[in-house]
């Protein structure tokens, strides 16, 4: 780790493989309780990255924050922990230990901290031996993982690509978003990827530009997606995104007259709002004054 690969990164927005911290971890406190708060914060924020499969190493920068407009707000660290207390942290809370090491690094005239957690598939799945609490909770033998911009646990899809992962096959899963482009852009400002919101997707119809974009959809949890393309599974957007999709979520295509039922929650229900293809009787493609005649009962 050096300035060039600090700058680099502080680049980059937050996904899978890339974390900033304003504030250095502090493992310090008054009971036993705060300090056990404290570390499971830190071991949850490194078990997620080790246990995400990757082909290269994940990084926590401290000292650092990106901001929704895309600058970054740099603060840096006075004090540095000692690589073997980060090590500590671990003993007792996961099993077995990732692979990883703490540096520090100076850029004009600031220190930052980095921590790099190599992709070592010979370690692995990490797991918490014990439940904690606070801001690193977690559940016991229960797998999590990196998603998005998120510390997660794992779908049954998302475990079963995370162990063939570590077995040594190819795992299932979107390709990585990571760069400086538009998707990039859209993840930072509009935030999608907060855990326990409920979101909807508002699709218009017309001609596809770049079709590798449209699967980085498929990263999230979209409660409710609105597409005025009745040909979408077919060759629109959701042919794109539906496969990646439907490894973490249930998809219900649902048009007029569907009855809807599921769990939004762990579902995403696509919305054909002027017809599906193959459903002569749901299509509606004349003016508004005919969709709104159609589908106002809706």
């Amino acid at each position: 780790m050096d300035s060039k690969l600090l700058s680099e990164l502080l680049s980059r927005s937050e996904l899978r493989t890339l974390d900033f911290k304003l504030e250095p971890y502090d493992f310090s406190g008054t009971t036993r309780e705060e300090k056990d708060r404290k570390r499971a914060e830190f071991a949850k924020d490194v078990v997620c990255m080790a246990n995400t499969p990757r082909d290269e190493p994940s990084y926590i920068v401290i000292g650092a924050k990106r901001k929704l407009d895309g600058t970054n707000e740099l603060k840096g660290i006075q004090v540095h922990i000692d690589d073997n207390t980060f090590r500590q942290q671990l003993d007792g809370l996961v099993y077995p230990h990732p692979r990883f090491h703490y540096e520090q690094v100076e850029l004009n005239g600031q220190q930052f901290g980095v921590i790099e957690i190599l992709p070592d598939r010979k370690i692995g799945p990490i797991l918490p031996q014990s439940d904690t609490v606070g801001p690193g909770s977690m559940r016991r033998n229960v797998l999590y993982w990196r998603r998005g911009t998120q510390n997660a646990e794992a779908s049954p899809a998302e475990q079963n690509a995370i162990h063939d992962w570590f077995h040594g096959t190819s795992p299932t899963l979107p390709p990585r978003v990571e760069g400086n482009g538009d998707w990039e852009k859209f993840v930072s400002v509009a935030d999608v990827t907060e855990p326990g919101r409920q979101y909807v997707l508002i699709l218009a119809p017309g001609q596809l530009g770049d079709d590798e974009a449209f699967r980085h959809l498929a990263w999230v949890d979209w409660s409710l997606v609105v597409d005025f393309d009745p040909n979408s599974e077919a060759k629109g957007i959701l042919k794109h995104c539906r496969d990646e999709l439907e490894l973490r979520r249930t998809i219900h295509r649902v048009t007029r007259a569907d009855e809807v039922s599921g769990n939004p929650i762990r579902a995403t229900f696509w919305y054909f709002c002027r017809g599906l293809a193959g459903r002569a009787d749901s299509i509606s493609l004349g003016s508004y004054a005919d969709w709104n005649k159609a589908f106002r009962r809706v």
